[in-house]
């Protein structure tokens, strides 16, 4: 199971990026952090790029290509404490 978090994007955000899914304008979302327990945990501007996405259906398909079983979770702060306290692994 992959875990794949995101949160909401900014103003400039939404200004400034496309959807990497669909190129649409204006993404609503992006990734923040992607973890497959016991094996590896990214975390977006630290040891990868923030991936932005106009919706979750294009977050999904997205993802969804790649691995078998994944997780989407919204977060606010994207913080090691917000995501165990509702308890997902960071």
């Amino acid at each position: 199971m992959i875990y794949v978090y995101y949160q909401d994007t900014n103003k400039k955000e939404m200004e400034s990026y496309l959807c990497e899914q669909c190129n649409a304008m204006m993404p609503v979302y992006k990734v923040v952090r992607i973890v497959k327990p016991g094996e590896w945990s990214y975390v977006a501007g630290y040891n990868m790029g923030t991936s932005y996405y106009c919706g979750l259906e294009c977050m999904k398909k997205s993802y969804e290509a790649i691995y078998d079983e994944v997780k989407f979770v919204k977060v606010k702060k994207n913080t090691i404490n917000e995501i165990k306290s509702r308890g997902y692994p960071a």
